[in-house]
């Protein structure tokens, strides 16, 4: 609601500000092994991080609801490919008999933020203002990126390809566009009634 009033847009307008960055975190998911096998690993593991906190401060600072959406866009790429790159880099660190709990407990973890994220999230809100909910995941992720880069294997980065496998871009863009107009006749069919041209 106080985006919304700041904004001065209404609800069918923001929820895009959900929406928007989910599909691309749907689409993104299946280009990570492609990416990692250009990038390496661990260059694109710490990419992840230094795009989401640009991109938080920027959400933080959006003067329009088209840049908010735009900047959470970014910002959900990052965690977008944060998930399945956490999920290989585990995969390969535990031994076999250890994975499944390394998993488990990983999953676990992703579990407690949307616990705690309302409530956190609420208080900020009432008390600093809305644009602080996303200013708060800066020094979270910053310190996260530093003992990254102080834990994480440098030799990570050795598994890059010199010809990177090949991804099925016409399938991930018929997806994506298959995805985005699903989306958007749902968020919208209720204004122009189901049986619109649209």
């Amino acid at each position: 609601p106080q985006i919304m009033v700041a904004m001065g847009v209404g609800l069918d307008k923001v929820q895009w500000v959900r929406t928007g960055p989910a599909v691309v975190r749907t689409i993104l998911g299946p280009m990570v092994g492609w990416l990692a096998g250009i990038f390496g690993t661990r260059r694109l593991y710490l990419a992840t991080f230094v795009v989401y906190i640009v991109c938080s401060g920027f959400a933080g600072s959006a003067w329009s609801l088209g840049f908010l959406i735009f900047f959470l866009t970014l910002k959900n790429a990052g965690g977008g490919l944060r998930q399945p790159l956490s999920m290989s880099l585990m995969y390969g660190a535990f031994p076999p008999g250890q994975r499944g709990l390394a998993m488990g407990l990983y999953q676990s973890s992703n579990l407690v933020g949307p616990l705690i994220a309302p409530l956190v999230g609420g208080w900020l809100v009432e008390t600093f203002g809305w644009r602080w909910v996303f200013y708060a995941n800066i020094p979270i992720n910053f310190i996260a990126l530093l003992l990254i880069m102080m834990v994480m294997p440098r030799d990570l980065d050795s598994g890059r390809r010199d010809k990177p496998l090949s991804v099925d871009f016409l399938g991930l863009g018929a997806m994506s566009f298959g995805l985005s107009t699903l989306v958007w006749a749902v968020n919208n069919g209720t204004e122009w009634g189901w049986d619109s041209d649209y």
